[in-house]
């Protein structure tokens, strides 16, 4: 089941990069008011789950042992996403 889900993902996520680089800017301009607010809820909820609790340690990563407290935030899911928006920017 993860495969089937995760090969859907990547081909979506494929076909939204290639788009951005198509010469036709009626369809790009087109998809992307259809896609846009889906791939930004999708980041927002993801984001959502993996906000800090009460003590500053993400609700949703686990640590890799059972002795060891979850990761502090901002965890390396919130990291990896900040990353990829904002790679070679200065934010």
């Amino acid at each position: 089941m993860f495969r089937e889900l995760d090969d859907e993902l990547n081909r979506h996520l494929a076909m939204l990069a290639d788009l951005a680089r198509d010469p036709d800017d009626g369809l790009v301009s087109s998809v992307t008011r259809r896609q846009l607010p889906r791939v930004v809820d999708a980041v927002a909820t993801l984001l959502s789950e993996h906000s800090p609790d009460q003590h500053g340690r993400c609700g949703a990563c686990r640590p890799d042992h059972w002795w060891q407290p979850r990761p502090t935030f901002p965890c390396p899911a919130y990291l990896a996403v900040h990353r990829a928006l904002f790679a070679g920017t200065l934010s």
